[in-house]
């Protein structure tokens, strides 16, 4: 009798040695296999045969994909003009009985460890045959492991689809109790569990309905579960109240010119479409929609919360596919097509056209812009203070000379500059506020409980104190939320809003006659597309769980963000995860979690465009809300200055973006390749704790990077900043910089001194202007605030000379170093932390420094002196890692003589009475063993007589007794 597949008495590995086996020698082991079918009924192999080389089919067959029509498809068939044989007296099986045949035998010149397989005459056995060949020129011995492995259940590789569906579309409302007949137990509602069981006699199986949604009504209500069919569409010509689960297969259609709110808690397009636009009768969008819809994602409602309690973090994630795609509550999960096309307006965001003073109740900007009265705007920060970013309503809209005058429904908080582009010399920087538009006639919801306070009073929660643990007792104690403990608690209790996922994933599927006859063995594949412009998202995002939008998987083109905002947010805005070809552009992203937007995902994530985005406070996720949070920095160089605009993708087109207002870098990224001029191109951080961030763990393998056309001002540590490891050339062109605290800070890792490695490596900066104090520098110096600083990894207070005002410096001297540096996590970010490499170069050419000098007289930079070009303070420990640097075709506008160069330590003045100031030599680092490789352990300067007619030479410091 045949065995059943858990009972099989064959063998599934076995190992035999060939010895003394002479060069190009062929051996044929055949092994009788009583249960073996090559194919199931769709032409997929059930069994795969490894000898040490991994899958493969036998020789013998083929796969033939004639006619093929999905990924994957093809059947497993045997060769018929198969002409390689070997006679043997048992090689054929008839009923069990061994007779005279031939053996199929995979051909001479075949590669070692090939094998084939001939069936038993009843197909119930096969003879498995390998064949062990000799090595190439000697007499070798030939050990060899067969491994029989079982294919899964749906085959080795893509089952079918299921048959096409027939049948004809109907178009119905969702008042009208006729759409929803007979849908609820229906069998092929995925809402719907079925049992199945074998038929006799038959392939086929029996279904009965094990559970099913059960309404109270006949019109979906609370806390219903909701199936719209293949062979519907549906209008929402009413809201609908707080669903449970709403599965489209078929069209939902938001169409009205008034306003109607879909409410869920979770929404799964699988395979359908949702669309919210003016569409025609065939479902066509004609148009923009104008009315005003919520599509309002709730984590939890009353039927879950009754089971799972009321917070909608413990609300069961559904997992979705064989790829297990988790779909959290409080997400529409994009497997089939949205489309979301709100009412259009002139512009998503502009520049400010005139400074703006706090207390102000009208603010002139660029451009006529057509925002209706009501419309809610922010305005971005333009000092150090990332947080002064000021929200706001505005009550009507003037034009007047080409901009437009926006009267405000409340003063403003904070003052906004708009200082126009600064002309210095040949070269210029535009510096000014932007204002973003946050309001759209489609909004995409979360429930906004605790947004009646605003961000900045928001605080955390505490160990309990177990001497007064009750509420109120003016602390936010661990337990206790805004919801259970308002008194003490401020702001929102779980911080869960709403988000959507756009994905792909495939299913095995059983495909069910109305009578529950089923079929199984087909797979079903889901590819989400978005296509989405003038929409808003308001409380967007999970905190620590997910982002507002996600793609991932996603590779067919076709989607896009195009003018959406992103308003009040508890996680990043967008998140771009192996997926490739999504667009998202002139979009405004406001108070989000670090990094706002991010393309992750290195080769698998391909020709993402992200292109004139506004992004306005960024949020460091682990000091949120003043706590400390568990989060760990797995790349902590990376991540404890991670961009509000981060790129980790591949071919990523990041153009005409601006940062407006990170409690860390604006963008992270590792360049662009040094030939690129295309792919980073206008982009633009201010107000920020760093500008741009080179990730040195995506650098790794290249020999040049580049960061070109990028503008930075008001930074409050570094405009640029990079600890690159290995490459040969780090180029810098056309870059801006104003009023950053740190301008230009290269380290450049990896060519081991110790080892004597020669290497060499080079910076260049070239077509750049660095501004020491412009029009928008205040000798106040304002320090960002709330808990931008707390994280000590941010090392706020590191720069010289480290308290908390100190000078501007516009270029810091490039760092040559063996190895990484111990920042962030021992050290601050300028640390030397390894031995000097013996090579390298920094070369400035065609650059313009402009208002380096004592720019204040009153207040805490009183008497300060900024300067043009620095070394790193003696803390830092690497001043024999400075290597040559040369200057060409430099210009200076108003940089005083003392405000050229400085290098921390004891001042040497000469006839011009300028000063270079050099860090003194410290004899602790002489190592006559390492006076193979380096004159002198210090630094000596070479310079052009316009910066310093000072020429020293080594011999004037600390020089190795031998060369």
């Amino acid at each position: 009798m045949d065995l059943l597949p858990h009972e099989m008495a064959d063998p599934d590995k076995w190992s035999f040695q060939v010895w003394d086996t002479q060069a190009m020698e062929d051996f044929y082991f055949s092994q009788r296999m009583l249960q073996w079918d090559i194919a199931d009924k769709y032409g997929r192999p059930l069994y795969w045969s490894d000898a040490g080389g991994g899958y493969t089919l036998p020789d013998n067959y083929f796969v033939n994909q004639t006619a093929c029509t999905y990924v994957g498809c093809g059947m497993v068939e045997e060769r018929q003009d198969w002409t390689s044989v070997d006679y043997d007296v048992m090689g054929t099986y008839v009923n069990g009985s061994g007779l005279p045949g031939d053996v199929p035998i995979s051909e001479r010149d075949s590669q070692h460890r090939r094998w084939t397989v001939k069936t038993d005459a009843d197909e119930n056995g096969a003879i498995h045959t390998i064949h062990v060949r000799g090595r190439d020129r000697s007499a070798s011995h030939r050990a060899v492991t067969v491994e029989i492995k079982s294919c899964p259940a749906s085959g080795c590789w893509p089952p079918p689809p299921p048959p096409p569906r027939t049948g004809t579309i109907t178009v119905a409302n969702w008042s009208d109790v006729d759409t929803w007949r007979n849908l609820t137990d229906h069998p092929s509602n995925p809402l719907v569990r079925l049992e199945f069981s074998e038929q006799s006699n038959s392939d086929d199986l029996s279904a009965v309905v094990a559970k099913a949604p059960r309404w109270r009504s006949p019109l979906p209500g609370a806390g219903d579960d909701v199936w719209i069919p293949w062979w519907k569409t549906v209008i929402l010509d009413v809201s609908t109240p707080l669903l449970g689960h709403l599965v489209i297969e078929g069209n939902l259609i938001v169409n009205a010119s008034t306003s109607v709110n879909l409410s869920a808690t979770w929404i799964e397009i699988k395979g359908g479409s949702l669309i919210i636009a003016t569409t025609d009768e065939d479902a066509n969008v004609v148009g923009p929609y104008t009315g005003t819809c919520y599509v309002k994602l709730f984590g939890t409602n009353p039927k879950l919360s009754a089971i799972h309690g009321s917070d909608p973090r413990e609300t069961p994630e559904l997992i979705i596919g064989r790829e297990g795609v988790a779909l959290g509550s409080g997400v529409l999960g994009v497997m089939g097509k949205l489309v979301a096309k709100g009412k259009p307006v002139s512009h998503t965001w502009v520049a400010l056209a005139a400074s703006a003073a706090a207390q102000d109740s009208s603010v002139l900007v660029e451009g006529e812009v057509d925002w209706e009265s009501g419309v809610e705007i922010v305005l971005s920060p333009s000092d150090f203070d990332m947080h002064e970013a000021d929200v706001v309503r505005v009550t009507s809209v003037v034009w007047d000379n080409g901009n437009s005058i926006l009267t405000l429904a409340s003063p403003l908080q904070y003052p906004h500059f708009a200082g126009g582009t600064m002309q210095f010399g040949t070269r210029s920087i535009e510096v000014r506020s932007r204002v973003g538009l946050l309001t759209h006639n489609i909004v995409f919801s979360g429930s906004g409980e605790g947004e009646d306070t605003p961000y900045t009073s928001w605080n955390s929660q505490l160990p309990i104190d177990a001497a007064d643990a009750v509420c109120p007792n003016s602390r936010c104690e661990n337990g206790e939320t805004s919801e259970t403990c308002p008194q003490d608690c401020i702001g929102p209790a779980h911080e869960y809003g709403a988000g959507v996922l756009v994905a792909a994933y495939t299913e095995d599927y059983t495909s069910c006659t109305s009578d529950l006859v089923c079929t199984s063995g087909f797979r079903r594949e889901f590819q989400g597309t978005a296509d989405m412009s003038f929409v808003e998202f308001r409380y967007y995002g999970q905190n620590n769980l997910r982002p507002g939008v996600q793609f991932q998987y996603v590779h067919q083109g076709n989607t896009s963000l195009d003018s959406v905002s992103f308003n009040r947010g508890y996680f990043g805005a967008v998140w771009v995860d192996r997926a490739s070809n999504v667009v998202v552009e002139n979009s405004v992203f406001y108070r989000s979690h670090l990094p706002t937007l991010q393309v992750v995902g290195g080769s698998v994530s391909l020709d993402n465009i992200i292109e004139r985005n506004l992004g306005v406070v960024g949020i460091f996720w682990n000091t949120h809300r003043g706590a400390t949070q568990g989060k760990g920095l797995d790349r902590p160089k990376l991540e404890a200055m991670i961009g509000m605009f981060h790129d980790d993708g591949t071919a990523t087109i990041l153009n005409g973006n601006v940062a407006a207002g990170s409690e860390r870098a604006g963008f992270t990224s590792p360049g662009v390749q040094c030939d690129d001029t295309v792919s980073f191109v206008g982009n633009e951080a201010h107000s920020c704790l760093a500008g741009f961030w080179f990730n040195q763990y995506r650098i790794r393998g290249r020999a040049c990077t580049a960061l070109t056309d990028f503008r930075a001002w008001k930074i409050y540590e570094y405009a640029v900043y990079g600890e690159v490891p290995s490459l040969t050339l780090l180029k810098i062109d056309g870059l801006a910089t104003a009023d950053a605290r740190a301008g230009v800070n290269i380290l450049m890792a990896g060519a081991d001194a110790l080892s004597h490695v020669r290497k060499d490596q080079r910076v260049l900066l070239t077509n750049s202007l660095i501004v020491g104090h412009s029009d928008n520098g205040n000798c106040l110096r304002k320090r960002p605030s709330l808990h931008t600083c707390a994280f000590y990894m941010a090392w706020c207070d590191h720069l010289p000379p480290q308290v908390r005002d100190p000078q501007n410096s516009g270029v810091y001297i490039s760092a040559f170093l063996s190895g990484p540096n111990m920042a962030p996590k021992i050290k601050p970010w300028f640390d030397g932390g390894a031995y000097a490499a013996l090579f390298g170069q920094t070369d400035l050419d065609g650059v313009t420094f402009a208002n380096f000098g004592q720019p204040c007289n009153t207040g805490p930079r009183a008497g300060r002196w900024d300067h043009a070009v620095t070394g790193v303070p003696p803390s830092a420990g690497m001043a024999d890692g400075w290597h040559p640097l040369t200057l060409k075709n430099m210009e200076l506008v108003n940089v005083a003589m003392e405000a050229k160069i400085r290098m921390s330590g004891t001042s040497i003045a000469h006839p011009q009475g300028n000063q270079v100031l050099l860090q003194p030599p410290n004899p602790s680092w002489i190592n006559q063993a390492d006076c193979i490789d380096m004159d002198c352990d210090g630094p000596k300067v070479h310079a052009n007589p316009s910066w310093s007619s000072a020429v020293p030479t080594c011999a004037a410091y600390l020089a190795c007794s031998a060369k």
